[in-house]
């Protein structure tokens, strides 16, 4: 199993010729063609704090430029037939990843060693946090599709 250190990114760059901002789903995709083992490794737990306003606003909205972009650059990108929305492609996008947010929320608290109780004590914070990301995120793609170079040039600065 590969460890993310200096050589696996040696083997496998960082693309940074579709922009700074879609370097991380372009090199997810190389390592996942050659067959790199990536698992999430709970003991190694890190806390990242994020002020509201940036977490919703700047990284999700940002995210939405993110995915609507790679759609485009990248043909092996899954879920391609939500291009076929045209104009909703950014509705069906948030509509079709939120149910696959709530299993993801369980599936990661096991793993952190929350209690089933807590579990379930602290899901409604998760679940609204989910809706709220994905309507950033919805809000970034709509911002692309009409504004392609104007948000590229934001994404690019924050």
């Amino acid at each position: 199993m590969w460890r993310f250190e200096r050589k696996l990114f040696a083997a496998n760059p960082y693309r940074t010729d579709f922009g700074r901002v879609c370097g991380v789903p372009l090199l997810y995709r190389t390592l996942v063609n050659r067959r790199v083992k990536i698992a999430l490794q709970p003991e190694r737990q890190v806390a990242h704090y994020f002020a509201w306003w940036y977490w919703l606003f700047r990284l999700h909205f940002r995210y939405g430029h993110e995915v609507c972009s790679v759609r485009r650059i990248d043909p092996e990108c899954p879920n391609q037939w939500i291009r076929r929305a045209a104009v909703f492609e950014p509705l069906v996008s948030m509509v079709w990843h939120m149910p696959f947010d709530v299993p993801r929320w369980f599936r990661f608290s096991a793993l952190v060693i929350l209690s089933a109780r807590r579990r379930w004590l602290v899901f409604p914070l998760p679940f609204v946090m989910s809706r709220a990301a994905r309507a950033a995120e919805m809000a970034g793609m709509y911002a692309t599709l009409l504004s392609p170079n104007t948000v590229r040039r934001w994404a690019q600065s924050v």
